[in-house]
């Protein structure tokens, strides 16, 4: 594992974190007093975001993820991008990048993208938006609007707001 050992801040990786903190997985289960580490996962509709995360990948990790298309589900179909490997799950966890279910979870942008340089920024806001956001214009007000959605459990609606907030202080 040693193409994985030398991971530093990068624009690469940051992009990774972007897709996974929306519409990726990571599957992190809890097992007695440790964690199990399975497989990271990423799902879009669009052929081209796939290809975009792997190659994040491969530039990074020099690990390829499979395209699998999943079928119809309850939002419509959806294609996926799966690598298994749990060491490469373990160490995106270890960077900060949630593992389970975010919905049921707290987590915030981590201190090595938020206290990083405008690239890593960007490359991460891109990529969160390209996901959850959205641009609008608000007829009524003639404003243009940027607009951000996620699901989360309303008993961690003060962990939500502060990661919003973390997101409106990046922008």
């Amino acid at each position: 594992y040693s193409n994985l050992l030398h991971l530093f801040p990068s624009v690469e990786l940051a992009e990774i974190a972007g897709d996974l903190f929306t519409d990726g997985f990571m599957d992190v289960r809890k097992r007695k007093l440790s964690n199990y580490f399975s497989y990271v996962a990423y799902f879009s509709e669009e052929l081209k975001e796939l290809e975009h995360f792997n190659s994040n990948l491969i530039n990074l990790f020099k690990l390829h993820g499979k395209i699998k298309h999943w079928g119809i589900r309850e939002n419509g179909s959806s294609l996926g991008v799966i690598v298994t490997n749990s060491f490469l799950t373990r160490l995106l966890y270890c960077c900060g990048i949630p593992g389970g279910d975010k919905v049921i979870q707290p987590y915030l942008i981590p201190k090595w993208i938020y206290k990083s340089n405008l690239e890593i920024k960007r490359a991460f806001l891109r990529r969160l938006f390209s996901c959850e956001g959205s641009i609008g214009h608000d007829i009524n007000t003639n404003r243009w609007e940027l607009k951000y959605s996620m699901s989360k459990s309303a008993d961690l609606l003060e962990n939500s707001n502060s990661f919003l907030n973390q997101i409106k202080d990046l922008l």
